[in-house]
């Protein structure tokens, strides 16, 4: 859930952890400039037209080599849901006097349904509002690398692991219409692709990989590019059982909420980020992606612990997963369990938000949300191409 840009210019900020030896550097407060662009009413129709800067071009700067590195790109001035809510007061405050319910068709009855309620669809599911809607992009956030530094001597594949099931019940008992989230998905690929990576993909059952196509960019004609070239293999991947971590240069697990569904608890998923762990191989994740780690268990004292205890990541934030979504119609309701409070249960050292933050820590390389969909991967694929390049030249 990602609000739409408009291309205007924004501070680059990039923050990195050093030994605690070092105090880390204070990150600078983005400079924005988030205004409605205006609004029309017509035939009885409110309807509110938001214009939010969207990033300029940008290199990813570090410093040094420390242990862990944080790397905040603030793509967006506010995180999104300070965006969300100001938008929202901002209708409740003048507009919504001169909203109009929407009315759906139903075979037994016709019922009518506010413009933050998420929408029903066919099979009984729920996708987002009319309003929540209105926050899709029609373009992503790919922002082609300026050059071709990072690119791979010889082919090497990275492994997709992505869900089969996209269905999410809510805790009050209404299902999500969920799946890999689109951009989260294409974008990191574009930059893998573009380095000379190939890819394979993987779900649970080896059925094929479900997207969540409400989060489709309608106007990004690279995501479509990439999407017709690899549609054969996401409608025909690998089963988890199947697959070994050996054979790639990293796993890769785009987000979406559909990977809350059955990533958790595959045991072939959580056998694969073992090996990967103790390789060093470049785990990437994104959003609700991370979900996917608590598959990951390892041994200490003879106890099962989370393979990722101590780490430092990021993902969607709870705030917003349980506060602004459900309030906008994003989401039919709560969810069942917040991501960011079962890693921080389990011992992982997380932070929730949705600014565009990617950390490093270790073979884990995770973004917060849709706004990290660009940022990761301009992190990520250097790392994987050197990763790659040590494994041949020890071949």
């Amino acid at each position: 859930m990602r609000p739409q840009g408009s291309g205007a210019t924004h501070r680059l900020s990039v923050c990195e952890a050093h030994p605690k030896s070092t105090p880390a550097p204070t990150l600078a407060p983005p400079h924005h400039d988030t205004r409605p662009c205006g609004s029309a009413i017509a035939r009885g129709r409110a309807r509110l037209c938001t214009e939010i800067p969207r990033d300029a071009d940008s290199d990813v700067g570090q410093r040094g080599n420390p242990p862990v590195r944080v790397v905040e790109l603030a793509r967006r001035p506010e995180a999104f849901g300070e965006i969300t809510l100001m938008i929202t007061l901002l209708i409740f405050q003048k507009y919504l006097r001169y909203a109009h319910a929407v009315t759906i068709a139903h075979p037994l009855r016709t019922r009518t349904m506010g413009c933050f309620s998420s929408k029903p669809t066919a099979d009984g599911a729920y996708e987002p509002s009319a309003f929540a809607s209105l926050l899709v992009p029609k373009k992503s956030l790919y922002k082609p690398a300026k050059s071709s530094e990072h690119a791979l001597s010889s082919p090497a594949k990275i492994l997709v692991v992505a869900t089969d099931d996209g269905r999410l019940a809510m805790q009050n008992g209404k299902v999500f219409n969920s799946g890999t989230h689109v951009t989260e998905l294409f974008v990191p690929l574009l930059h893998f692709k573009n380095a000379g990576f190939d890819f394979d993909f993987a779900t649970v059952s080896g059925k094929p990989v479900v997207l969540e196509m409400w989060s489709w960019p309608k106007k990004d004609s690279a995501v479509a590019g990439l999407f017709q070239q690899l549609k054969p293999k996401l409608d025909k991947p690998k089963k988890l059982a199947d697959v070994a971590a050996s054979a790639y240069a990293g796993i890769f697990m785009p987000g979406g909420h559909g990977a809350m569904v059955n990533l958790p608890t595959s045991e072939a998923l959580g056998k694969l980020l073992r090996d990967a762990h103790d390789a060093g191989q470049p785990t990437v994740t994104l959003c609700h992606g991370p979900a996917g780690l608590l598959a990951a268990t390892d041994e200490k004292n003879g106890e099962p612990v989370f393979l990722y205890e101590g780490y430092k990541m990021c993902c969607f934030s709870a705030a917003t997963e349980n506060g602004v979504a459900p309030l906008v119609g994003y989401l039919p309701g709560k969810v069942p369990w917040t991501l960011e409070t079962r890693l921080r249960e389990l011992g992982a050292n997380v932070t929730g938000s949705e600014k565009g933050t990617v950390l490093v820590d270790r073979e884990l390389i995770t973004g917060d949300s849709p706004n990290a969909e660009n940022n990761i991967a301009a992190v990520a694929t250097p790392l994987l191409v050197a990763f790659a390049e040590k494994a041949k030249n020890k071949a």
